[in-house]
């Protein structure tokens, strides 16, 4: 009895502290939602200002800064851009290693997702904070293709269809016509020449006239935002496979480069960053991108130690706001050599703005190079540091060499407007003659066609002429027995059928209708043939002693009417052939 009793009671100790911690826990759950439902929210409205800032800031920028290319403007960018959404219902996609997709299962595939993203915002939000170039993976999905060409984003895990992303993209560059896009496909998996033909079909029908021309249409240096922007351009497609330059869009992975740190050290970091852009000359010896990676990669010990946790939580906040710290620090020494930076979760610490901004600033070093070194004057020459040289005295060296770039990009920019207006001269000139040359021809070709009609009516003539006359040969005449027998041929045949068509005479001797007329006229009018021609256009043979007795009646009747004649006539001329006696003169 004691023991039920113990246990009833541990029972309802058991219960009792139960629900105080269901209550304390659903409690704190509550409370922490709410705080965290707050800083959301706060976060959102930062974001929002943020967003309104840089969404159109290659629009808002500086003539002086439109005119430089591309490759020399500092360009904010996202690493693994579109993995912002993996799916975790789907398979472990083929950029991991074989190993890994063997033990495939539900934890593994949420460990990769946590460690696999590295961005939170959607391609539209990444456009409306400023991201200009996007670092894309692309795989094509097994199975999954059967009605549509379905191409899936990758990180770990498959993300969304690409023509999902692509269409986003469509709709923003439609809304923001003054910003250009960097997009740059360089991983495929489960691709073959036929889906890179397709792939690359899909893409120039959504994009249509948006591309800039790869080289060697355009130079690096034409390449600016202001020429993109008074031409309609606004993507610049890396496409990254030797198939790519059939296509005139498609920009040669020749002209990019962008080196992987591959640490997961962040000292290692810096020191490799810092070391590789000095060698952007050597990497890049014809000019092009050059991609700055801000990132740090983990290992497979990092991912087990913290399996629990996400990329974003054990490397990239750190990272990424290390990543600022050292921009803002170095603005001025990195000038020469940074052109487009990429990090993980690019909303972190205004990143964005951050990059930027380094084109404002570097404008307003280039104004006051221009004040300090107006008293030098002359040509500046490239610039060559020997020994060690002053933070102070290497700004105005870098301010000189912008000015100098500036310069000549403003005059090709100028070679390239007369280019343009020469080519569209000459496109005009040859157009018009084009169309001279159509009118010419055209002339000729009526001409040739109204000197054909004459020759033919001439020979049609000369045919005719020949059943009517003789030829004159010396003082003799000789009637041409070939013309007596065919206008014979042609009376005998229509005193037979005594009515005949005009029709059936062209059709019968192989003449034109308006022919068989002129001869029947002739005929008459010769007294060879005697006849009337009706309304209905056919031809009515009337013998002489017909004739006669028609004469006879109306002399005798004196007036009569139009049906008495018909009627009278109907009677007097037999209309049967067979009791005709044919008459030829």
């Amino acid at each position: 009895m004691q023991t039920n009793t113990k246990i009833l009671l541990s029972y309802t100790v058991i219960m009792i502290i139960g629900s105080y911690s269901f209550y304390v826990v659903r409690n704190y759950n509550f409370e922490n939602r709410k705080y965290y439902m707050k800083k959301r929210q706060e976060e959102k409205k930062r974001l929002y200002k943020m967003t309104q800032h840089n969404e159109n800031w290659m629009r808002d920028l500086p003539l002086f800064l439109k005119l430089k290319p591309l490759t020399h403007l500092f360009i904010p960018g996202s690493h693994q851009s579109f993995s912002d959404l993996l799916n975790k219902k789907l398979p472990i996609a083929t950029d991991v290693p074989k190993f890994l997709r063997f033990v495939d299962s539900p934890w593994a595939r949420k460990t990769i997702e946590r460690w696999g993203r590295c961005q939170e915002l959607h391609v539209t939000d990444q456009l409306r904070f400023g991201i200009r170039y996007f670092d894309v993976r692309v795989a094509f999905l097994p199975g999954e293709c059967e009605q549509s060409l379905d191409i899936f984003l990758l990180h770990g895990l498959y993300g969304r269809p690409i023509k999902e992303v692509l269409d986003e993209i469509y709709t923003f560059i439609s809304d923001h016509p003054e910003e250009i896009l960097i997009l740059d496909i360089n991983h495929f998996y489960n691709f073959n020449d036929e889906l890179h033909r397709k792939f690359l079909g899909q893409l120039e029908h959504l994009f249509n006239g948006k591309f800039i021309p790869a080289p060697p249409s355009l130079s690096l240096n034409q390449v600016t935002v202001n020429f993109a922007q008074q031409h309609g351009f606004q993507l610049l497609l890396f496409y990254q496979q030797k198939l790519a330059e059939q296509f005139s869009f498609t920009w040669p992975s020749s002209y990019i480069a962008s080196p992987w740190p591959n640490t997961n050290n962040v000292q290692h970091l810096w020191q490799y960053t810092e070391n590789i852009l000095t060698c952007r000359d050597q990497i890049l010896p014809k000019g092009g991108f050059f991609v700055t990676q801000c990132i740090l990669t983990p290992t497979w010990w990092n991912i087990v130690r913290h399996f629990k946790e996400s990329l974003r939580t054990v490397m990239a906040t750190k990272t990424t706001e290390q990543a600022v710290s050292w921009l803002k620090k170095n603005s001025i020494l990195l000038m020469p050599f940074l052109n487009i930076v990429i990090v993980d979760f690019v909303e972190l610490f205004d990143f964005c703005t951050t990059v930027i901004q380094l084109n404002f600033q570097r404008r307003n070093v280039a104004m006051e190079g221009d004040a300090s070194g107006s008293d030098s004057g002359g040509e500046e020459s490239e610039i060559k540091l020997p020994g060690k040289v002053g933070k102070k005295r290497l700004a105005k060296l870098r301010a000189k060499e912008e000015r100098k770039q500036a310069r000549e990009a403003e005059e090709e920019e100028r070679a390239l407007k007369r280019q343009i207006e020469e080519e569209r001269a000459e496109k005009r000139r040859k157009r018009e003659e084009e169309e001279e040359e159509k009118e010419r021809q055209k002339e000729l070709e009526e001409k040739r066609r109204l000197e054909e009609e004459k020759r033919k009516e001439q020979e049609e003539y000369e045919k005719l002429k020949q059943g009517f006359t003789v030829e004159e040969q010396g003082c003799d005449v000789d009637i041409n027995e070939d013309t007596d027998n065919l206008l014979k041929e042609f009376v005998e045949y229509i005193q037979k059928a005594k009515v005949v068509s005009m029709e059936e005479l062209a059709g019968q001797f192989q003449m034109r209708s308006i022919d068989v007329i002129d001869r029947l006229k002739s005929l008459l009018a010769d007294g060879m043939l005697t006849g009337v021609i009706d309304d209905r256009g056919k031809f009515i043979f009337v013998t002489e002693d017909e004739m006669k007795a028609i004469v006879t009646f109306v002399k005798q009747r004196g007036r009569v009417s139009v049906d008495d004649l018909v009627d009278y006539s109907n009677k007097l001329i037999n209309m049967d052939p067979q009791d005709v006696t044919l008459q030829c003169s």
